[in-house]
Formats: structure tokens, C-alpha cells, sequence
């Protein structure tokens, strides 16, 4: 198996308040925690109050197989945060956003052992069912769920998650 993410790709690199000082290359970002990239994520919801979940593909650098956020993906240099999530929806998902109609949830830093990224989350709102095609290099699998079956999955410990997407959507989906 190999990997699809072209490991030269280059990011933004940016400090602890988002604001891009520099650059450097994914496989850099990906190993070295020191160096801080921006990312987006969303949550897209189903009319029904389903939230979509999208499962890596096997052939990911990071996280393959595992169950992450609706979207997720890398800033590009001259993006805004909102231009990298429409961009992202339909690379990973086929889904074309109304970037009026992306709500902001927040944004920060988010760290682990091999990298931190500097997040911008959204939450968008689907206002009728629509037909997402998976990219077969991005995603494995597409599934909306309903919230208590999202809990359920988030405490199954057979479920294999993504490094932060529990964190996540506990904070911006479940927190009360």
C-alpha cells in the first residue's frame, strides 16, 4: 500500500494566533510538533439532525481506516479559512457549499505527538438530502448518523478514531 498525500506538498506555516509566518512541506508538518499548519474542519449535518462521518481511506498518511469529522483538510497558501473548507467539501465529499451558510464554531490549536495544526471548525447545515460521492483516495466511507448513535460509536472502544475528532465533537456537537 502506499500513500496518496504527496509528502512534498507545501503548507503555510503559521504561529500559536494563526498568522502565517512561513512555510514548509507536509511530511515536515506531519512529524515535527514544533511547526504549526492551518487546517479546516466542518461538521455537516443531514436535515434529519444526522451528522455526517467520514471514514479515511487506507491509503491516508495519517490515521488511515479511522473515523474522523464531515471534512477536513489543509489550508493552502492564500486561503481563507472559508475558501479551504468549500474547496475541501467537494475535493473529500462532492458536496458544494453555500460559503454563506458555513457557521463558525471556533478556532485554536490542536496538538498531539507528531504534529499541531491551528483549526478552524465550521458546522454547515444540509437543507435537503443530497448525493455525496467519496473521493476513493480521501474517504473509505460515508455514513450520517444520528447524535445518540454518534455517542454510542464515541464510547465503543471496537470504533477506531482519528487522533482528535472525539475532542472535537464533543466540544462543538455534544457539549451541552
Amino acid at each position: 500500500m502506499s500513500i496518496t498525500d504527496p509528502q512534498d506538498e507545501i503548507f503555510p506555516l503559521v504561529n500559536e494566533r494563526g498568522e502565517i509566518i512561513g512555510k514548509t512541506t507536509r511530511r515536515e508538518a506531519h512529524s515535527n510538533p514544533a511547526l504549526i499548519h492551518p487546517v479546516v474542519g466542518i461538521f455537516v449535518f443531514n436535515p434529519r439532525g444526522g451528522m455526517l462521518l467520514q471514514k479515511r481511506s487506507a491509503q491516508k498518511d495519517l490515521n488511515p481506516n479511522c473515523w474522523t469529522i464531515s471534512v477536513g483538510g489543509h489550508m493552502h497558501y492564500g486561503d481563507t479559512p472559508v475558501e479551504a473548507a468549500v474547496r475541501e467539501a467537494k475535493e473529500e465529499i462532492g458536496l458544494e457549499i453555500d460559503a454563506e451558510r458555513l457557521h463558525p464554531l471556533g478556532e485554536g490549536l490542536k496538538r498531539n505527538t507528531k504534529e499541531t495544526e491551528y483549526w478552524y471548525g465550521f458546522r454547515y447545515d444540509l437543507l435537503e438530502d443530497v448525493t455525496l460521492v467519496a473521493h476513493p483516495d480521501e474517504v473509505a466511507e460515508l455514513r450520517f448518523v444520528p447524535l445518540d448513535e454518534l455517542r454510542r460509536m464515541m464510547r465503543d472502544p471496537s470504533v477506531l478514531w482519528a487522533a482528535d475528532p472525539k475532542r472535537l465533537i464533543q466540544a462543538f456537537i455534544l457539549a451541552p
